[in-house]
């Protein structure tokens, strides 16, 4: 429940929003980009039935053990080449675009909040090199959390969500 509703605040809903011509636009940009999410959402569960349906025995026995493996399994063993490297290179696509926007959101903020008021002398050039440092700073925490953690990439998102905030503001 805290990753679905706590996702409403999220910088591309934000963005939609803010970046409308008008209310009518912004509503309307808000609304179809909630019903294209649900949609979506429905791919990976309809594959995930699918499968079920293909191998009962197999694939309950995945459900079991590890849920997550159903779908990278049904796409190995039941789809042709094409098909797999469609797949997973559009998993990895996901992936890097979410993981770049995660990454820029909160470096461009720091840098553009609270970093560049406190150095007010700084051009254009300078301003750029301290957001890719700061860049660079993030990356390396997040990269030295996701190193040092046992937890699932789930799990680890569900404790950044709740430390940022999401769990007190009633999404949880």
């Amino acid at each position: 429940m805290t990753m679905m509703l706590g996702s409403i605040p999220q910088q591309d809903v934000f963005q939609r929003i803010t970046s409308a011509k008008d209310e009518r636009t912004a509503v309307r940009g808000a609304l179809l980009g909630g019903v294209l999410y649900f949609s979506f959402c429905f791919v990976p569960m309809f594959l995930a039935y699918a499968a079920t349906l293909i191998d009962p025995a197999k694939f309950g026995l995945l459900l079991e053990q590890d849920s997550q493996l159903i779908l990278p399994t049904l796409i190995l063993e039941h789809t042709p080449i094409a098909a797999q490297i469609i797949f997973f290179g559009a998993v990895l696509s996901a992936v890097m675009s979410c993981s770049s926007a995660t990454l820029l959101a909160p470096s461009v903020a720091l840098s553009e909040n609270v970093i560049k008021p406190l150095l007010s002398n700084l051009n254009d050039a300078e301003f750029l090199r301290l957001m890719r440092v700061v860049l660079i700073g993030f990356a390396s925490v997040v990269l030295i959390i996701a190193l040092w953690s046992d937890a699932t990439i789930y799990s680890q998102g569900m404790a950044s969500h709740e430390a940022s905030g999401g769990a007190r503001n009633g999404a949880a």
